[in-house]
């Protein structure tokens, strides 16, 4: 599939992504001015980027996608990410994908 997972339904992202790698996160991180998009990619329980220099390399290379929408190295996450109500997608290159559960 093309990647971007925006207009799925539910059940069929589920099933699409459920091989990935996935981690649970606090709601309150997408508050206010969001969670940032680098600090997403190189926290250790997503851990798509092993430092900040890395990630910002691949945002700069137009590498990471939210939901199949390219990111920018300036680009928050925030509750109007959520895709039904409570996951996010993100992919680094064309085939490292983690799948954020926010709670």
């Amino acid at each position: 599939f093309s990647g971007d997972v925006s207009s799925l339904p539910e059940a069929t992202l589920r099933e699409a992504l459920a091989s990935v790698p996935q981690s649970s996160h606090a709601r309150g991180k997408l508050d206010g001015d969001g969670w940032s998009i680098l600090e997403a990619l190189v926290d250790p329980g997503v851990g798509l980027c092993k430092s900040k220099r890395e990630g910002r390399d691949m945002l700069q290379a137009g590498s990471v996608t939210v939901n199949g929408r390219k990111a920018g190295l300036d680009d928050k996450l925030t509750a109007a990410d959520l895709l039904h109500g409570s996951l996010i997608a993100l992919r680094r290159g064309r085939k490292n994908w983690h799948l954020l559960r926010f709670e």
